[in-house]
């Protein structure tokens, strides 16, 4: 791992990344089946977040047109007949309420040490993520000195769109040589850190894989 001392700005990215989502989302699925199991007139819930989902990953990060969360909730509901609001009640419901419940338990307790490390050190750290972050990381119990998401007008884009990493290094008017992106995906986080000019750091998504690197960096 780089040495994080050498940066004045490091951002984090949130899913995967703070947390083990592997690990979490087998937890998830098993509470969403076990409630939807039983209850037929419901299994329509546990496709359309499958659908969201898929629709999230393959959506166009050159997109950059308004109201970008209204916009996906619609296209995803057209398959199963639900409005955009109908859609955003589900999602909100299974993967950013329940979550909350059970997240804390999945934190990478490594990078919650350095992040607080960092912050002794007078770095800023601040969060970018392409879902929402205050409440995640508030059950995450990790403290930054700011987060970011496409919900932003200034954002309004997934990465890898440099666009939300150009905004937050305008913002602390950081030099990009200073600037580092933590993430665990090459093809979201560190094409966007590339695409911004700055470095990158992605970390391994399975936990035995992440400690073990850890320790050998």
């Amino acid at each position: 791992m780089k040495n994080l001392l050498d940066f004045d700005l490091i951002i984090w990215d949130l899913d995967g990344t703070l947390y083990y989502q592997k690990e979490f989302r087998k937890k998830m699925a098993e509470i969403i089946i076990r409630e939807l199991l039983f209850t037929p007139k419901r299994w329509k819930e546990l496709f359309l977040i499958l659908h969201y989902r898929r629709l999230r990953e393959k959506w166009d990060p050159l997109d950059e047109e308004k109201d970008l969360e209204k916009r996906q909730y619609k296209e995803a509901g057209l398959r199963f007949g639900l409005s955009s609001e109908e859609t955003k009640k589900v999602i909100e419901n299974w993967m950013q309420e329940k979550p909350l419940y059970y997240l804390r338990e999945y934190r990478d307790e490594k990078a919650a040490q350095i992040i607080q490390q960092l912050q002794k050190e007078n770095k800023r750290v601040v969060v970018y993520s392409d879902y929402p972050t205050d409440r995640k990381l508030k059950s995450l119990e990790i403290l930054v000195d700011d987060s970011f998401s496409p919900d932003q007008p200034e954002i309004g884009c997934l990465k890898p769109n440099p666009k939300g990493l150009e905004f937050i290094i305008k913002k602390y008017g950081v030099e990009k040589t200073k600037v580092l992106m933590i993430g665990d995906r090459w093809e979201k986080d560190g094409k966007a850190a590339q695409l911004a000019g700055i470095q990158w750091e992605i970390l391994p998504r399975e936990r035995k894989r992440r400690e073990r690197y850890y320790l050998e960096h």
